[in-house]
């Protein structure tokens, strides 16, 4: 019985994990198509939920998501702080890298050319685009 409602809760954890990671994503899409505004509300909700997203998940995607956030919210330095540790833990995560690179350009142009050593190791295609 304690099984069953352990596994009943790993899974009700991971549904709602799931649906908030996809709330965010959807208010990130949504700005960046120009359908949506990023209101103070907006970004402030879909944070709150790429923050529940990577409490329950263990994909580094929330966290991902949770840095576009923070450039869409003008803090740079929160963004590079949550893909470096992204990377920090998986150098092969190359969505993690390319967005990175990019936020590093404004953070920290110097170890951009490590980035895209590291890029480059990863993903030569995505390394090509980025060059």
């Amino acid at each position: 019985m304690a099984v069953a409602l352990g596994v009943a809760g790993a899974l009700g954890g991971g549904l709602i994990g799931v649906r908030d990671e996809r709330s965010a994503e959807a208010t990130v899409n949504a700005i960046s198509r120009g359908q949506a505004p990023a209101t103070a509300a907006s970004l402030r909700r879909a944070s709150a939920d790429a923050r529940t997203a990577s409490r329950l998940l263990l994909d580094r995607s929330p966290e991902i998501t949770r840095a576009v956030l923070a450039v869409l919210e003008r803090r740079p330095r929160t963004a590079y702080r949550l893909l470096d540790a992204v990377v920090r833990d998986e150098p092969y995560n190359v969505e993690a890298l390319v967005a990175l690179v990019f936020v590093a350009r404004g953070v920290a142009p110097r170890r951009v050319p490590e980035l895209m050593r590291a890029l480059r190791r990863a993903d030569p295609y995505a390394w090509r685009t980025l060059r």
